[in-house]
This record gives structure tokens, sequence and C-alpha cells, in this order.
């Protein structure tokens, strides 16, 4: 039985998902067959229109929608990461929880990053895994498990997931017994959503890490989103000190992502210029995680709002009027009103000179790994590439204290 047929056969028990992604892992998504993707295509046509098999397939629609963006000319950056389907700390469910939010990061961190170093450990083993081409040496897989292995290094703590190996075992051997750690643990939910937050576009090998390490990054994101709106809401309530621990935990959830770009910058360039063919429309300036944290740092000024990476958010850049509720707003408002004290003030506005340079650094680290791979080329998705990132790369996330 076909694929298509296959498919086509399905009257709302289990999704044949592991039939499905290996097509798509076999050719990549942007060469899936019209038939295949048709088929798909009726199948969601059928749970748009019947509500009892949508309740019993949750999350189905939300697949489909990923999976046909090619097919239906959506095709974006939050699809092509499958960010509806990635579980990241940021919603109602989060706020007003900072413990569940920081727990919630760590999880997927771990779980997205653990997957990657699984892949490369297993390609490297000659075991069935998908992308076949330009396969990563030995030597780079190694030094791929270091970084990974870095970048887990505090959120394993916090989760207690760090295996009990000895301390000479190589690094290889260590992201084998990490990747167990976590597996041990992973509900089957989240299995499925690993195996449906990875459809590359094309049969690169490196795509896999692409994919990963940007929705890592979105994770992050996400998190000090929550973090930034929660510190609103303590400036809001004369809480000063609570609004400084926020920003700490968002300045700490930045720098331990740091290493994420050491892993990014093992990406052959190479592979990357043939892959990213397929990615035109697929921008990473189209981030609204990180476009949200910017604007939850000040209001963009009308000039940044007009700028090509907020008319690429154009529901978010929608969100941001009079009424928008920022941190640089939240400390204008209790400077007005005395809300906080002078000391206060100050020890918070210390607090977001130091997040802000940690962002601008981030910015400037991003630009130079977004030169290496592109060079002068545009951007992903028609943008201007390195040149808008060089432009946008020291604005300030804050406005100067008010006298």
């Amino acid at each position: 039985m076909t694929i298509d047929t296959r498919i086509d056969s399905w009257r709302g028990g289990p999704f044949p998902h592991d039939e499905v992604l290996q097509e798509y892992w076999r050719v990549g998504k942007h060469f899936v067959a019209p038939s295949v993707l048709q088929a798909l295509a009726r199948v969601r046509e059928l749970l748009r229109n019947d509500a009892g098999v949508r309740a019993r397939q949750r999350g189905l629609l939300e697949f489909l929608d990923v999976a046909l963006d090619k097919h239906d000319g959506s095709y974006d950056y939050r699809s092509y990461l499958a960010l509806p389907l990635l579980a990241v700390p940021y919603g109602d469910a989060y706020r007003g929880r900072p413990e569940a939010a920081a727990s919630q990061r760590d999880r997927l961190l771990a779980l997205l990053v653990t997957d990657l170093l699984d892949f490369e450990l297993r390609a490297l083993d000659a075991q069935a895994v998908p992308l076949p081409q330009m396969r990563a040496d030995p030597a780079l897989v190694a030094k791929r498990c270091r970084l990974g292995l870095r970048a887990l290094a505090p959120a394993l703590r916090r989760m207690g997931r760090v295996p009990d190996v000895g301390e000479h075992i190589d690094a290889c051997a260590r992201a084998w017994a990490t990747c167990s750690a976590v597996r041990e643990t992973m509900r089957p939910e989240e299995a499925l959503m690993l195996r449906t937050t990875m459809l590359p576009v094309y049969t690169l090998h490196d795509e896999y890490l692409f994919l990963r390490v940007l929705q890592s990054f979105e994770t992050c994101f996400s998190f000090i989103c929550t973090g930034l709106e929660a510190a609103i809401a303590a400036v809001h309530e004369g809480m000063a000190d609570d609004a400084c621990a926020c920003l700490e935990q968002c300045d700490a959830a930045l720098q331990e992502a740091a290493p994420l770009f050491s892993m990014m910058a093992t990406m052959r360039v190479d592979a990357f210029r043939v892959f990213r063919q397929y990615t035109e429309g697929a921008s990473a300036i189209q981030s609204r995680a990180y476009k949200r944290l910017e604007a939850l740092c000040s209001r963009p000024h009308p000039e940044r709002l007009d700028s090509p990476g907020y008319r690429s958010v154009p529901e978010l850049r929608a969100q941001i009027g009079d009424g928008w509720h920022s941190l640089q707003g939240a400390c204008d408002a209790a400077h007005r009103s005395h809300r906080l004290s002078a000391g206060d003030l100050a020890a918070l506005r210390r607090r977001m000179a130091a997040f802000e340079d940690r962002v601008l650094a981030w910015r400037k680290t991003h630009h130079g790994l977004a030169v290496r791979m592109l060079g002068p080329a545009s951007g992903t998705g028609y943008t201007e590439g390195t040149p808008y990132l060089h432009a946008v790369m020291t604005e300030r996330l804050f406005a100067a204290p008010m006298a």
C-alpha cells in the first residue's frame, strides 16, 4: 500500500505519523509528492469538518498545517520550525508561574538537544536515521557532542539528570549516557512532539542541527518573554526586587543559551548553502518570540516597527499599539508616580542595562555567524540578510532613564 493510499484509508484511528514522516525525511518537505500532499489535505478537511474526530486527535490538525505549509503557500519561519507543535514556556499556562516556566524551559531544551546528539551519534554508528547526505565525520560529531553537553549542563543539573559517568570518558560516550538519562523519562507525547517537529526541507545531515538549534533558541526567547512579562507586572505592583530577580533570570537564560551558537557554527557552509535554497520564505527575522522580547523591553519606535523585522510579524506588529505594556513604560510610570523609590529604580535600571548588554552581545554573535554562512547574500525569505542584521545590531532595548 502506497503512503498516499495509506493516508486516504485513515478514518479516525491512530494516524500513521511514522509513515508520513518517513516520506518527508526520504525526500525533504520541499519535494514531497503532490499525491501525498493532497491525501494529507483531505485528512485535514475531515478534521476541520468533524469536531468529534478532531477532539480525539489532539495536535493532528496543527501537524497537518505544518506539514502542508508549502502546499498551502503559508510556509514561513514559524511553520519551518514547527513552532505550533513545540510546548514552549510562554502563554497563559505560565503567567504568574515562574517555576513552571523555568522547568518547562529546561525540559524542552533537554529534549531538543539530546535528540540532536542522539541523531548525530546514530548516524555516525551507521544506524538508520533520516537525512543521509553529507554525514558528519567522527571528529565533527565529537565536537558537536562536547558543545551540546556544555549547552545542556545548567538545565541537566537543575533537572537532576546528569549521568554518573567517569571524568575521563570521551564526549561521545558522555553524550550517549546523557541521551539515555533523558530518554528514560520521556513521555509518549514528548516522543511524538520530537518526531513531528523535525520536517526538514531537504535531505542534508546538517539541517537537523540547524532546526534543533533554532528551536532551542525559540524556547529560550519564549521563556525570557515570560520573565519580562513577570518583571513588568512586578514594577506595576511596586515590587522592584521581584522585577530585578525576573531580569536576572532572563539574563542568565540568554547566557546559558550562548553555547548553542557554538553548535550552530559547526554547520558546514557548503551544506547550509545547498538546503537554504529551499528555505526561501522562512527568515529568522520572522521570529515572533524574539520580536516580542524586544517589544516587551520597550515599545519599538515607528521606524523600527516599519522595519523588515516587524513587517514580517504582522500580528505582533498589530498588537503593539498605544496600550502596549513594556518594561520601559512600566519604569517610566513608576518614576512619575513615585511607586518605586529612587534607589529601587536605580537598581532596576542597572539590571535592565546588564540584560541589554547581553542581548546586544547576542545580536553581534548572530550577525557574525550569519556573515560566515551567508556572506553578502540576501537572507532567507528575500530579506536584506546580513546588511539588515548589521543595521539593527546596536539598537538599544531601553531608552535613557527619565530625569
